[in-house]
């Protein structure tokens, strides 16, 4: 062994014992530092493995269009379903081909959830209702009285005439892209006022995500 490798050999003895010493006298800090670091990139890497399998399995059946896809969204009238990949902040992620502005709903709950972003590759970004980007034309209804209101951030409504509207039920404006045709389908109900934040009344709805969604063309 040549000297130069000797004392590299020295060199990095000396700077493991060094470091071992350390470690000792800040009570194992170093090496649970570096455990943590470790664990960090393992799990997520696993999470990015799971998600790439989710997808890859969404596309697959997304382009199989099995019959079973098929489900009944009212009377005699079926739609195609697309299976939801998962959640992305306040995006849903559908293996779908779609285009912006169209809208997605939930068969199983028969509730808006968002407006397509963004499609590419078999893969839709749908944007939550529940974004604080989104803003939607909803009328609001008593037995006797409807009046036109803005939804933010899928909870909050804010109506411009000076009436009380606690336990109107709020419901997407047919002004709203496809509003009519959701509100024909039983899709166009959004929850009810529960009580009132300042400028804002608050709807008693919550963000639960979807397992699958069926996609109406926007315009």
């Amino acid at each position: 062994m040549h000297s130069r490798q000797i004392s590299r050999l020295i060199a990095l003895m000396f700077i493991f014992s060094l470091i071992f010493a350390i470690d000792i006298l800040l009570s194992g800090n170093i090496s649970a530092a570096v455990y943590s670091f470790s664990n960090l990139l393992t799990v997520g890497f696993k999470k990015s493995r799971v998600f790439s399998i989710r997808v890859i399995e969404g596309v697959e059946l997304s382009l199989k269009k099995e019959s079973s896809q098929r489900i009944e969204i009212s009377s005699h009238l079926f739609a195609e379903y697309t299976p939801v990949l998962g959640v992305r902040g306040y995006y849903i992620l559908a293996a779908a081909d779609a285009e912006e502005g169209d809208v997605a709903v939930d068969p199983d709950s028969k509730r808006l959830v968002g407006v397509v972003k963004s499609s590419n590759a078999g893969i839709s970004w749908v944007e939550s209702i529940f974004s604080p980007n989104m803003t939607i034309q909803v009328t609001l209804a008593s037995t006797d009285t409807e009046i036109d209101g803005e939804l933010f951030a899928g909870n909050r409504v804010r109506i411009y005439e000076n009436i009380d509207v606690t336990g109107f039920d709020v419901r997407v404006s047919d002004v709203f892209t496809c509003g009519t045709l959701l509100n024909n389908l039983n899709f166009g109900y959004i929850g009810t006022i529960a009580g009132r934040e300042g400028i804002y009344y608050i709807v008693d709805s919550k963000f639960t995500a979807p397992s699958r969604l069926v996609i109406f063309p926007g315009y």
